[in-house]
This record gives structure tokens, C-alpha cells and sequence, in this order.
């Protein structure tokens, strides 16, 4: 399952990061901030049961119950439990051939 909200994207995965510190745990976390807006995207949970974990650009989330997910100029999503990879959408320039991250 992929869920996306503007430049955001979450993918449900199988994929676990042993070895790593845990993450933050809480109720409410920040995924990502906007850069040419200022908004962030925020996931808000009944439960502080939300982690996430950050190696350099990955993040993997996993939520023991569901969440919402936020932002002032998107709908709020709802999020089922699971184990979501966290990544932002890229855009291909042609005219460039570059890869570029989509800022929202």
C-alpha cells in the first residue's frame, strides 16, 4: 500500500532496521517540513506508540495502532498500523536529466 499527501509518500514494507537505535516514540511526529510553504506534514496517533527512525534520508515508521496523517493545505489521511517506509516524491527534468526532489 502506498499512501501519498503532496510530496510525501508512505510505504508499507516488511522491512525492519535491527541493530539500529530505537527511534522517537510519541503521538505526534513531524515527517516532514515544508520547505517552500513552511507546513509540515504530521502524523498525530491515539497512542504513543508511533517510531520513527532516521538513518541519513530514510525513515521507516511503524505504528502499533492507527494514525492521521496532517497538513494545512492537504486532506488529512488516515494511516492504518504497519511499518511504512517514509520518502518524498522525485520528479525526472528532461531538459536537465536530473533527479529532483519534489518540495511542497
Amino acid at each position: 500500500m502506498t499512501i501519498q499527501q503532496g510530496d510525501l509518500l508512505l510505504r508499507s514494507t516488511v522491512r525492519r532496521w535491527d541493530g539500529y537505535s530505537p527511534g522517537k516514540r510519541a503521538k505526534v511526529l513531524t515527517l516532514a517540513k515544508g520547505e517552500a510553504t513552511g507546513h509540515s506534514h504530521v502524523l498525530e496517533c491515539e497512542e504513543s506508540d508511533a517510531e520513527l527512525i532516521a538513518q541519513g534520508e530514510y525513515m521507516l515508521l511503524t505504528l502499533g495502532s492507527p494514525g492521521v496523517l496532517k497538513h494545512e493545505e492537504h486532506g488529512a489521511i488516515e494511516v492504518p498500523e504497519g511499518t511504512y517506509e517514509v520518502a518524498q516524491v522525485r520528479e525526472f527534468d528532461v531538459a536537465e536529466n536530473v533527479v529532483r526532489i519534489v518540495r511542497d
